[in-house]
């Protein structure tokens, strides 16, 4: 035909149509149904990842939870057990007395009051104080153990130590408040004379007798889904010190 153009024949090789019609085309995606088993698969696996890291993280805070109570404890029980293995006998211008319920627990004089705190302790005087170049007091202070609400609304109190450094004040000093322990319930102090436990003690009425021992109990708070409360928190420490006897002056008055 005019106009026509006429291209060179093209041979196929031999046996080519034949391998061509026997070769079939091979998938190259997957399917919907296999990603979507592939993401449950996937799903199922970082589930249980999830909950195996959870219960882990869970696990660490309980136990730091745990150990942080522990220090806590023991720093208290430490320190009331220096203070009362530290008692200064009554008497003198620094040994001030013995009182379960001491004469300045009133809403006017008692300073722990305006601290909004609630005395649990009579007004220790003991010589457990640390002398350094920065502190220019003696070894003797006075301590109080009191309540008070706790302010990162935890249950229950917190207990606290009121600290008294200078004894030879003209005024009635404001103590420093050390926070030792939270989630307390209730403390108590008792008194040992030698055959039963007393909870008032006044070495004011009895300046000769000072007790055997005394007897701290810390009622903690039921923590969680505990019902029952735990059992107390229980210190006896001895005291080994006994009052001051002014014998010459015993002597003295007598022979008038």
């Amino acid at each position: 035909m005019k106009g026509s153009v006429c291209h060179p024949a093209i041979r196929m090789p031999r046996g080519a149509g034949a391998a061509r019609s026997t070769v079939t085309a091979v998938p190259v995606a997957f399917t919907l149904l296999e990603l979507l088993i592939a993401v449950a698969i996937f799903a199922v696996v970082l589930l249980a990842m999830h909950m195996v890291f959870f219960g882990a993280v869970q696990l660490r805070n309980r136990t730091a939870s745990t150990v942080d109570e522990a220090v806590l404890l023991d720093q208290a029980v430490a320190l009331l057990r220096r203070d009362l293995q530290n008692l200064v006998p009554p008497g003198g211008t620094l040994f001030g007395p013995l009182q379960s319920v001491p004469q300045t627990t009133n809403a006017v004089m008692d300073p722990l009051v305006s601290l909004n705190a609630r005395r649990v302790s009579p007004d220790f005087y003991t010589a457990s104080a640390v002398v350094d170049a920065w502190r220019p007091w003696g070894e003797v202070q006075k301590v109080a153990y009191a309540l008070r609400v706790p302010t990162n609304r935890t249950e229950g109190f917190e207990l606290v130590r009121a600290v008294t450094r200078n004894l030879v004040s003209l005024y009635t000093e404001t103590p420093e408040l050390q926070p030792l322990l939270s989630g307390v319930q209730d403390v108590r102090f008792e008194f040992f004379d030698g055959s039963q436990w007393l909870a008032v003690w006044d070495s004011t009425v009895h300046p000769l007798v000072f007790p055997l021992a005394i007897r701290v109990q810390i009622i903690r708070v039921p923590r969680g889904a505990q019902v029952a409360a735990e059992a107390p928190i229980e210190l006896v420490v001895p005291v080994s010190v006994r009052p001051l006897t002014n014998v010459a002056g015993l002597s003295s008055g007598g022979g008038a």
